[in-house]
């Protein structure tokens, strides 16, 4: 009895941990992910805004990191807040940012308004806003994917079979013995 009751929860237990893993894994490649897109849209914003344009250079300097920052603070479930390694210098717009609404969509409309005003003002090209426009889409899609590994649990039937069988397997252990 005790040898399938042990059979059992280990082949549970192994369901488990290979979810668990599955779920770090792909939450670990959505976060390098996350960091390429950065490096990406970062080398791209240098190589396309003129050298004139610092202060549109020092607002992407600022607010791209504050996308990963507030992201990492939503999905920890803390008190989402936008605080910058210089909070005195940064942007105005960062400040306005509402705490009770979804944070890192807050920064990812602040970042496509200001890719957008490059573009009205001719600062950008067509071809190269939809450029931007692909990688700051990037930001919502990883920002989406990380929800759903974090609001997604372990199927709730493997922790009750586990914690059945468990029962059963401690209940039987004395007479086992």
């Amino acid at each position: 009895m005790h040898t399938l009751l042990g059979f059992a929860i280990s082949m549970l237990l192994v369901f488990i941990t290979n979810t668990a893993y599955d779920k770090w894994w792909e939450g670990r490649k959505l976060w390098g992910s996350l960091v390429n897109n950065s490096r990406n849209i970062s080398i791209k914003l240098v190589a396309m805004l003129p050298a004139s344009a610092t202060e549109n250079r020092i607002f992407f300097r600022k607010v791209i990191p504050a996308f990963a920052f507030s992201l990492y603070h939503h999905l920890m479930a803390e008190q989402t807040r936008v605080k910058l390694f210089d909070t005195v210098n940064a942007p105005a717009s960062l400040k306005n940012i509402d705490n009770k609404k979804h944070v890192p969509n807050q920064v990812a409309a602040l970042l496509f308004s200001q890719t957008n005003q490059l573009y009205k003002q001719s600062i950008i090209s067509g071809g190269q806003f939809i450029i931007l426009n692909a990688e700051l889409q990037s930001f919502t899609d990883i920002s989406g994917a990380c929800e759903r590994i974090k609001n997604t649990p372990i199927p709730f039937s493997y922790c009750i079979f586990l914690k059945k069988f468990i029962f059963f397997y401690v209940l039987a252990l004395p007479f086992g013995l």
